[in-house]
């Protein structure tokens, strides 16, 4: 349904004609906030405030600490290059049909989000593929990140075990 509506939404960018670069990054924006942002806080508050109401008192983990990108615009650029070229197995991204939406996700996506340090890059796709196994309509998006997450250090064997494991356990 999701995809649906987002569909929608840019069939209406195209009959505004606002050009390609504009709506794309009206897309990227809105799904990051959107879709991401408030959908993650949500599932997050909602299994927190459970759990506490069975009592289940969670450990907070290592202490959150502020990526030196975040505060270097050059820096999360070129942190974030490298490591899209990593995560795609050597590839870098060239999106020439829209610079702006190349340079934010290298430096916002890949510089800003992978820079922290609360998981690997390696554990960042895992998640990335266990999110993707529960959406519809967004299988290549899904292949993609299972080669990722090969990429990013995971075997084969253990991204496969990942998606048996969400087949027979998650609906």
């Amino acid at each position: 349904m999701v995809l649906l509506n987002i569909f929608g939404s840019i069939a209406e960018s195209f009959t505004n004609n606002l050009i390609v670069e504009e709506r794309y990054r009206m897309i990227l924006d809105g799904l990051q906030v959107t879709l991401v942002i408030t959908l993650c806080a949500a599932v997050l508050g909602t299994l927190l405030g459970e759990r506490r109401k069975q009592g289940i008192e969670d450990l907070e983990g290592k202490p959150f600490r502020r990526p030196a990108a975040w505060g270097d615009a050059a820096l999360a650029l070129k942190l974030g290059t490298a490591m899209q070229i990593r995560d795609e197995g050597g590839r870098p991204w060239d999106y020439t049909f829209c610079p702006q939406a190349d340079h934010y996700m290298k430096a916002h996506l890949f510089g800003d989000i992978y820079a922290s340090d609360q998981l690997t890059p390696a554990g960042r796709e895992l998640v990335t593929v266990a999110a993707l196994s529960a959406m519809e309509g967004v299988e290549p998006q899904f292949e993609g990140h299972k080669e990722c997450a090969v990429h990013m250090g995971n075997t084969r064997e253990q991204v496969e075990q990942l998606c048996r494991w969400l087949s027979d356990n998650i609906n």
